[in-house]
């Protein structure tokens, strides 16, 4: 999508809970892992794992947003 913008989750460390805030979107209670195998894609970068969290992951905007998507 045209004038999207892209969080990546690399620059974490493996485990949580952390937090993290990258342009207009600021994350608390991150697990973090890494893939230890790749997707379909072949990726093999750190990902949020909702299973280890012991509560909700929380995503806050600082502005209004039109889109919001997850890979």
């Amino acid at each position: 999508m045209a004038g999207a913008t892209t969080v990546d989750l690399n620059s974490l460390s493996n485990g949580g809970p952390q937090s993290f805030t990258s342009g207009i979107a600021s994350f608390s209670n991150l697990f973090i892992r890494t893939a230890v195998t790749t997707d379909i894609a072949g990726d093999t970068s750190p990902f949020a794992d909702p299973t280890a969290a012991s509560g909700d992951l929380t995503i806050n905007f600082s502005k209004p947003i039109v889109y919001f998507g997850l890979y």
